[in-house]
């Protein structure tokens, strides 16, 4: 009875042991498990993703935090000025019959790259800063497609039209009274047909083509306009120049080169402000290019970035200040809005004045 009744206590501790030891080794199966898992998803979250010829680097982004939410806030400030300014730009020009000349359908195709800028490449580099600032890789791919492929096709459109109005004003001044059988309607529509299809071929280009040489032929082409437009601006101002000392007895002709030298002037302004916008810019993706992806260097990118878009305002305030025709139509623009806004106003008072005689109680007389 004794040996049987220690066997029991024995079976017992037995057991007792066996369930303490399996139940040891789940719980550390369970821990590991629950480490490996946690090690995954922090590997998945801190992991590069490549999105075409864009690298997604989550832990640089965290460092270039605070460089993205001030690019952010800048890019809102910027992006309704540049759709509003360009918009009455645009109906200013339409507007002014002095403006009706061949030479305006490159203002036109300037300030619409501008536009569509502020449109579409301005939300879409907001809602990239957004994919960044809160690790969605989706949102940040689409996104950055969209900036960088539409962005850099209106950057080449807006540089190549500003190159040609280089031209234009070069021909302006040296050709005389061929300028109007050089420089047609037809011409000039084939022109900026072959700027936009030329500027996005070479932003989907990079989609294909290696990222260097996509920046190498990009700088080349920059260089190429740089040099053309200064070409063309300098010649056309020492023409001028000599003109004037020739026609000194002659008003007219002075007041017409006078029109054509200020006009110069303020197309030089806009190309110059052009370059210096964008030369930020530029050196930041010549610097990723060369020192590899880093925080500090997409900090640069980012606030360089925002200062390139801050172009689209300044192009229409420019021509607004320096145009006398245009500032003149975008005068009458505005005083016509707010005419058409004042009787607006005007015919709802006078409606709603209506309606509370027609609704208020007519009095009866009461004998006495």
């Amino acid at each position: 009875m004794g040996l049987t009744w220690e066997h029991s206590l024995l079976q017992i501790h037995w057991v007792r042991k066996v369930s303490e030891t399996t139940n040891y080794i789940a719980t550390n199966k369970v821990v590991q498990d629950s480490k490996t898992t946690l090690g995954v998803s922090m590997h998945e979250n801190n992991s590069t993703r490549p999105c075409l010829f864009l690298v997604y680097k989550p832990q640089s982004i965290r460092l270039a935090r605070d460089a993205y939410i001030a690019a952010a806030a800048i890019n809102c400030i910027t992006m309704f000025p540049a759709i509003i300014l360009n918009v009455l730009l645009m109906r200013a020009m339409s507007r002014s019959p002095a403006l009706r000349k061949p030479p305006t359908l490159l203002l036109y195709s300037v300030s619409a790259s501008d536009l569509l800028l502020g449109l579409i490449v301005q939300p879409g580099y907001l809602a990239k800063k957004v994919g960044e600032l809160t690790d969605n890789f989706h949102i940040y791919c689409k996104s950055a497609m969209l900036t960088y492929v539409v962005g850099n096709s209106l950057t080449a459109v807006s540089l190549l039209n500003l190159t040609a109005i280089a031209i234009d004003r070069y021909l302006v001044v040296t050709s005389g009274i061929h300028y109007p059988s050089k420089v047609t309607k037809c011409r000039l529509f084939v022109i900026i047909a072959f700027i936009w299809t030329f500027a996005i071929s070479i932003a989907l280009g990079q989609i294909v083509i290696k990222r260097f040489l996509v920046l190498l032929s990009t700088a080349i082409i920059i260089l190429i306009c740089v040099i053309t437009s200064t070409l063309c601006y300098t010649k056309a101002m020492y023409t001028i120049k000599r003109q004037q000392t020739l026609m000194n007895a002659a008003t007219r002709n002075n007041a017409r080169t006078e029109r054509y030298r200020k006009s110069i002037v303020t197309m030089v302004t806009v190309f110059i402000i052009f370059i210096l916008s964008y030369t930020p810019f530029c050196v930041s993706v010549v610097m990723v290019a060369a020192m590899g992806e880093s925080a500090k260097s997409w900090s640069a990118e980012a606030l360089c970035s925002v200062i390139a878009f801050t172009n689209a305002c300044v192009n229409p305030l420019i021509l607004f200040w320096r145009i006398r025709e245009i500032r003149n139509a975008g005068r009458q623009l505005l005083a016509g809005l707010s005419l058409h806004t004042g009787r607006a106003e005007e015919s709802h008072s006078e409606s709603m004045g209506g309606m509370s005689r027609v609704c208020m109680p007519a009095k009866t007389s009461t004998g006495v």
